[in-house]
């Protein structure tokens, strides 16, 4: 939590958590103006932010910001203007989700690099489930099958198969760890 005198952006009041968040002693920041202490990596945001503010407004958004050691901050922003002892005052809350937003963005990047990898692959795949129905297929296990994607998305793997050659081979009914193979 941060409390600012709204027209010169000086903080007046910082809890723990802003101190943490800071990584400034309390006796740096209180007194000390916004710009001070951090460097925000899109100031026209958080003017466009203040104005709305300013207009009554409650705000929140992602800000993204640089602490006085360079390392790079995303927090939650919310905050609203407040009126103390006829002053106007920013009251500001912001929760620290750069680990969060990190993880997301590697987790986005992981799904398109596996989806480039399954559409791209000259190996047919396909995807189902522990009890053998099939989920997704690739361009190339659609080629070797002869089925559209939409054609194969719910059908039991045996169909894939000719009857005698389940009843040399069977399928493995044991697959019930994530990511299994199916084996015959």
């Amino acid at each position: 939590l941060h409390v600012t005198r709204a027209r010169e952006r000086a903080i007046v009041k910082v809890n723990h958590a802003g101190v943490a968040l800071a990584r400034l002693p309390r006796e740096r920041l209180i007194g000390a103006l916004v710009d001070d202490v951090v460097r925000l990596v899109e100031p026209r945001q958080m003017e466009q932010l203040r104005l709305r503010a300013f207009g009554g407004e409650r705000v929140s958004d992602f800000v993204k910001f640089e602490r006085h050691d360079g390392t790079l901050v995303e927090v939650y922003l919310s905050g609203a203007m407040v009126d103390v002892d006829g002053e106007p005052h920013f009251i500001l809350s912001l929760l620290d989700m750069t680990e969060q937003r990190r993880m997301e963005r590697e987790r986005q990047e992981a799904d398109t690099r596996y989806r480039a990898l399954f559409e791209t692959s000259l190996d047919g795949i396909l995807v189902g489930t522990p009890q053998n129905t099939l989920v997704d297929a690739n361009p190339a296990a659609c080629d070797m099958t002869g089925y559209s994607r939409e054609e194969l998305a719910g059908k039991p793997v045996a169909q894939l198969y000719h009857t005698e050659d389940l009843v040399r081979v069977p399928l493995r009914h044991d697959l019930t760890r994530k990511w299994s193979v199916v084996e015959r």
